[in-house]
C-alpha cells in the first residue's frame, strides 16, 4: 500500500475467465485517452493464432498443444475456421480414448472480429463461459486468437 492510502478493505472475489470485466473496460474507453481507446481493440491484444489441421489426430494436438504452452488450438479445414480444440478437450479425449479430432472439437465457434472492442471479447468469454475466441478479420479469414488472459492482462498492466 503506499504512503497516505486507505485500505480497500477485505477481498470481494476471485477474478477469473467467468468474472466480468466489461465495467473497468467501459471506464478506460470513457477517459477519452486515444491510446487506450487503441489498446482496447481486438487486434491490439490478439496473438497469433495456432492451428492444426481437421484430419490431424488427437496425438498431433496434445503433442502442439505441449510444444507451443498453450490451451486454445483453431482447426482448419481448406484455410477454414471449422473448429476449436481446447486442452481440456484434449485431456477429455485421451481419458475416454477417443481418436477422432472432429468428434472432440468444438464445431460452433464463438468468435470476435479484429476491429471490435476488447470489450466485446469480455462480453463474449463470459456470455459464452469459454476463454478462447479466434479472431477473424472482414473477410471472415483466421488472423488470431484473444483468450481470457490476455483480457486480464489488460489489468495488470493498467492497475
Amino acid at each position: 500500500m503506499r504512503e497516505n492510502e486507505e485500505p480497500c478493505g477485505k477481498p470481494q472475489g476471485i477474478i477469473n475467465h467467468r468474472t466480468t470485466l466489461l465495467p473497468r473496460v467501459t471506464l478506460w474507453q470513457a477517459t477519452g485517452n486515444s491510446q487506450v481507446k487503441k489498446a482496447l481493440m481486438v487486434k491490439s491484444i490478439m496473438r497469433k493464432p495456432i492451428t492444426c489441421s481437421v484430419a490431424d489426430s488427437i496425438t498431433q494436438v496434445s503433442e502442439l498443444l505441449i510444444k507451443k504452452e498453450i490451451n486454445h488450438i483453431s482447426v482448419l479445414a481448406k484455410d477454414e475456421l471449422v473448429g476449436i480444440v481446447t486442452s481440456w478437450d484434449i485431456a477429455k479425449a485421451i481419458a475416454l480414448n477417443e481418436k477422432n479430432l472432429k468428434e472432440i472439437m468444438t464445431r460452433k465457434v464463438i468468435t470476435v472480429y479484429e476491429e471490435e472492442a476488447a470489450e466485446e471479447a469480455a462480453r463474449k468469454l463470459r456470455e459464452y463461459r469459454i476463454s478462447g475466441l479466434p479472431v477473424l478479420d472482414r473477410n471472415n479469414k483466421l488472423i488470431g486468437l484473444v483468450t481470457s488472459e490476455n483480457i486480464s492482462a489488460i489489468f495488470s498492466v493498467r492497475s
